[in-house]
C-alpha cells in the first residue's frame, strides 16, 4: 500500500508538470475568432480603435459555471494578443453596467451595449453566448459598431465540454461552493509506543510479554471524505483500517502448552472532524479542524490456545476515543484536485493497555489480564491526495 501511494503521487505530479505544455484547443478556436473579428474591422478600414468586450449570454446553469465568463476572458487575451484594438478593461465596462443599473451576465441587447459602450469610450464592441447543444458547447462571437449598432462580423465555433472544461478551468467554478464532496487518500506518520508490564498471574498461570515494542514507524493509510458545506466549513471522516499494528510474544508458566502463543494486536481509526478554511487564495488554503477519533483494536493469536482465550474487554481497549487537533495547507493546482499537508494534534486519552483473557477450566471463570501498555503518538503529520467534484 506504501508504494501504491507513492506511485500514485508521482503520476499526479507528473501530470501536473506536464499538462499545462499541452496545446489547448480552446485557445487555438478563440485566436481563430479573434482573428477573423480583427480581419473584419480591418476589411472596414477601422484600425487602432478602442473596443470593449461585454460578457458573454448564457443560461443560468452555465453562467454559475462561468463558463460565458470564461469565453469572454480568452477572447480577450487573444485580441490583445492581436495588437490591433486598445481593449478597455473588464472592470470599466462592469462600472458602467453597474451605473446603468443592469446586470453583469451579458443579457444586453446590441442597442444597450452600444449605449454602453459609449459610455466607456469605445468605438467597437464583442458581444456574444455561449449555449449548449448535447455534449459541445456552441460559442457566437460577434463584432458590433459602437455607433451606429451595426453587426461588423459574425464567428460561430463548437467545442466539446470536456476539452472546454479542462482548457478553461482556471476561469470556471468547475467545484461548487456549497454541496461539493472531496474524496482523499491519506498518509500519516506516527511512532508508536509501547512498553510490557511483567510477569502477571491467573488461576495459578503466570504470564509474561516478550515483546516490549518500544518505539515503532508507522504510516498507516486511509480513505476519506469531506463534504462542504459552503466555500468555508466541511464535515470529514476517513477510515483508516490498519493503522497501528504489533506483536505480544507470550510465555507461559505452569501451564500445559505445546507451542506458546503469539499474540497480533490491529488497530482500525474511524475519524470524524469539522474543517474552516481560515484564508484562501486562487491555489492555497489554510484549514484548521477539531473533532474525534474512535480506535478499535481486535486481536488474533497463533499456536495452542490451552487455558487462554480470545477476548476482548478494558484490557483488550475495543473502544479508544479521544480528541483531535489539526491545522494545515491546502494547495490546489486546479479546481478538482487537492494536495495536503496537516498536523494532527492528539488530545485526551491516547493510551491503552491490551493483553489475556485466562480461563479457570474447572470453574468456567474468566480473568483478563493486562500484558502491554500502548500510547498513541500525541502528534501526527498527514499528506494527502484530494479529488473534489
Amino acid at each position: 500500500m506504501k508504494r501504491f501511494s507513492i506511485a500514485l503521487l508521482s503520476v499526479w505530479i507528473l501530470t501536473v508538470l506536464i499538462s499545462p505544455l499541452r496545446a489547448s484547443v480552446l485557445d487555438s478556436k478563440l485566436e481563430k475568432t479573434a482573428l477573423k473579428l480583427t480581419e473584419a474591422a480591418e476589411g472596414r478600414n477601422i484600425t487602432s480603435a478602442t473596443l470593449a468586450v461585454f460578457p458573454f449570454q448564457a443560461d443560468e446553469k452555465l453562467s454559475k459555471k462561468k463558463v460565458n465568463f470564461a469565453v469572454s476572458e480568452i477572447l480577450t487575451k487573444d485580441l490583445l494578443k492581436l495588437g490591433k484594438f486598445t481593449i478597455i478593461e473588464r472592470a470599466q465596462i462592469e462600472e458602467v453596467m453597474k451605473e446603468q443599473k443592469l446586470g453583469l451576465s451579458g443579457a444586453v441587447d446590441s442597442e444597450t451595449a452600444a449605449q454602453i459602450g459609449k459610455l466607456a469610450g469605445a468605438k467597437l464592441l464583442v458581444l456574444g453566448n455561449v449555449i449548449q447543444m448535447g455534449n459541445s458547447y456552441q460559442l457566437t462571437s460577434k463584432l458590433i459598431s459602437a455607433e451606429t449598432g451595426e453587426m461588423i462580423a459574425s464567428e460561430i465555433t463548437e467545442v466539446p465540454v470536456k476539452t472546454f472544461d479542462e482548457d478553461a478551468e482556471r476561469y470556471l467554478v468547475l467545484v461548487p461552493e456549497s454541496g461539493a464532496l472531496s474524496l482523499y487518500l491519506s498518509v500519516k506518520y506516527a511512532r508508536l509506543s509501547g512498553k510490557s508490564l511483567g510477569a502477571q498471574t491467573a488461576f495459578g498461570t503466570t504470564a509474561t510479554d516478550a515483546a516490549n515494542i518500544g518505539t515503532k514507524n508507522m504510516t498507516p493509510v486511509g480513505l476519506g471524505v469531506r463534504y462542504w458545506f459552503n466555500k468555508k466549513w466541511a464535515a470529514d471522516a476517513a477510515l483508516y483500517p490498519n493503522s497501528y499494528t504489533f506483536d505480544t510474544d507470550i510465555l507461559i508458566q505452569g501451564a500445559s502448552l505445546s507451542d506458546p502463543p503469539k499474540m497480533t494486536a490491529k488497530a482500525r481509526d474511524i475519524r470524524f472532524l469539522m474543517n474552516r478554511v481560515l484564508s484562501s487564495s486562487d491555489k492555497l488554503r489554510l484549514l484548521a479542524g477539531a473533532g474525534i477519533c474512535w480506535m478499535e483494536v481486535s486481536h488474533s493469536y497463533s499456536g495452542s490456545s490451552g487455558t487462554l482465550e480470545r477476548g476482548r474487554g478494558k484490557f483488550y481497549a475495543s473502544e479508544v476515543f479521544y480528541g483531535v487537533l489539526r491545522a494545515g495547507l491546502q494547495w490546489r493546482p486546479s479546481p478538482r484536485i487537492g494536495l495536503e499537508l496537516f498536523g494532527n494534534l492528539n488530545a485526551g486519552d491516547t493510551e491503552f493497555e491490551t493483553g489475556l483473557r485466562f480461563k479457570n477450566s474447572t470453574t468456567q471463570e474468566t480473568s483478563d489480564i493486562a500484558m502491554k501498555k500502548v500510547s498513541v503518538p500525541a502528534f501526527s503529520p498527514e499528506l494527502s491526495l484530494s479529488i473534489n467534484f
